[in-house]
């Protein structure tokens, strides 16, 4: 018997729809309301078989030969190397964050203090499915908490089995323990990742300004709260002169003098130990590093714990005293500097190791950071050495003027020369911030402190703009300045 053609098949499936309908009028729809279009002249030949086949009673079955419980037949011989266990793994976790090769649910950033540097935790994401993760939406969204930011994003296609870093960072406000969550969505199983972020943020630090007379001021909310405000005298240039301040083992001390050598130390910056020694000679500056004191003079003198000091034992021919005015630490190093362009250094705080006069004129300040020290000075003059002051780079900020301060904070130099505030990030390259007129003397996070005379202003945003928060009411002007735990 030959094989039948089964064009009618298609009638007799429209045909099934109306099965049940049991109301004719519906079961039939009238033939004026379809649009049959152009009808052929000769209708497709019928076929009794199938005809006979139908039943079109509501309640007859339709028997096609369909087993409902057989598989499609294949050409194709199956392929014998495949087996059940073979086919590619489920994604069940997704992205695995992991710090320091540990999976971690929760990030916890190192404790700050209100309002100082920024803290970051880097973590890596790897990508545990067989194919490749999209990451979704905008970053912005990620994080519930704005001082959380991300300082790194990952990227928007993760293959399959890679791993990328991303950063997170911490930008502190006020005191207390932040909290925050990382919700990091992606189109794979296990989406979102999670992460707890915390982040502990410690009290403001206290700031310790110094100047000429013993004219203290200490505040606390950096500038905002006035803890004490005490001055000697107002006879300039005498003994109760402050030449230095800094911060370390726990307290402050202060340096200076004018015939002799004058100290005081401090635990709260409020009330002072004063010292005298005729026979030291006076101390031009005070810098702390590698858990000693050390000031300026004829030979570098260090101490413990501010209170006794030890001469060093050697000097280098030529050291002129009063040319050194001020002193820093960085990287081991003391780096003391002052006039006519003299700067000298010492590692071992018993003589100086190295003894050079730049052609920069008078150096007023300095800063180590970056891997580098700079130092500034007279008519906009910069100094600036990447090898640990052994040689040194000459060059000077365009259009500024004598510049009296300078910090490294936030990545970045910041001086001023009384007017303006510029900024460099490596000591060579510098641009104007904006104009005001405070010497910046305090670098903390974004925020810089400066001092206008007897006034001390503060800036929030990096030294774009000043607010003058404090002005004492008398006592010489002051300067130089510590903060505590700095």
């Amino acid at each position: 018997m030959g094989r039948r053609v089964m064009r009618p098949l298609a009638v007799g499936l429209a045909l099934l729809v109306c099965v049940g309908c049991g109301d004719d009028e519906a079961a039939v729809p009238d033939a004026d309301a379809l649009d049959l279009g152009d009808a052929p002249d000769t209708a497709p030949p019928s076929d009794p078989d199938l005809g006979a086949a139908l039943d079109l009673g509501p309640d007859t079955a339709f028997d096609l030969g369909l087993d409902p419980d057989a598989q499609p037949e294949s050409d194709a011989a199956p392929d014998a190397g495949l087996e059940p266990d073979a086919a590619p793994p489920l994604c069940t976790d997704g992205i695995e964050a992991t710090l320091g090769g540990e999976p971690v649910d929760a990030l916890a950033f190192a404790a700050t203090a209100a309002r100082g540097p920024a803290r970051d935790v880097t973590v890596t994401l790897t990508n545990t499915c067989a194919y490749p993760v999209r990451f979704l939406g905008h970053p912005d969204r990620w994080i519930d908490d704005p001082r959380f930011t991300l300082a790194a994003l990952p990227p928007v296609l993760l293959e399959a089995g890679a791993s990328t870093a991303i950063g997170l960072r911490f930008h502190p406000t006020e005191a207390g323990e932040a909290h925050a969550q990382l919700a990091l969505p992606y189109d794979a199983p296990g989406a979102p990742l999670v992460l707890d972020l915390v982040a502990p943020v410690e009290r403001a630090r206290r700031v310790v300004f110094i100047g000429d007379g013993r004219h203290v001021v200490t505040v606390d909310d950096y500038g905002e709260t006035v803890v004490a405000d005490t001055f000697e005298t107002l006879q300039a240039h005498g003994d109760a002169l402050q030449r230095g301040v800094a911060w370390g083992a726990g307290h402050y001390v202060a340096v200076g003098g004018n015939a002799d050598a004058r100290w005081w130390v401090s635990a709260d910056g409020v009330e002072w130990t004063a010292y005298d020694d005729p026979d030291l000679g006076v101390m031009g500056g005070v810098a702390y590093g590698d858990g000693h004191f050390v000031a300026i003079g004829s030979t570098p003198r260090s101490s413990l714990d501010g209170h006794a000091w030890t001469a060093g034992q050697g000097t280098r021919t030529g050291i002129n005293t009063g040319h050194l005015r001020h002193i820093r630490h960085g990287d081991g190093l003391f780096v003391a500097f002052g006039d006519d362009g003299h700067v000298v250094t010492t590692a071992d705080r018993e003589g100086w190791q190295s003894d050079v006069n730049l052609d920069t004129g008078a150096l007023r300040a300095g800063a180590f950071g970056g891997g580098r020290w700079v130092l500034v000075g007279e008519a906009g003059a910069v100094a600036v050495s990447t090898d640990g002051a052994e040689s040194w780079t000459i060059s000077r900020v365009p259009e500024a003027g004598g510049l009296s301060g300078l910090v490294y904070t936030d990545g970045a130099f910041f001086a001023s020369d009384g007017a303006r505030v510029f900024r460099s990030v490596d000591g060579l390259a510098w641009g104007t911030v904006n104009a005001a007129d405070f010497s910046v003397s305090v670098g903390y996070g974004r925020l810089l402190i400066g001092t206008r005379g007897r006034e001390i202003g503060r800036s929030d945003d990096g030294g774009f703009s000043w607010s003058l928060l404090y002005t004492s009411p008398d006592g010489l002007p002051i300067g130089a300045a510590a903060v505590e735990g700095l």
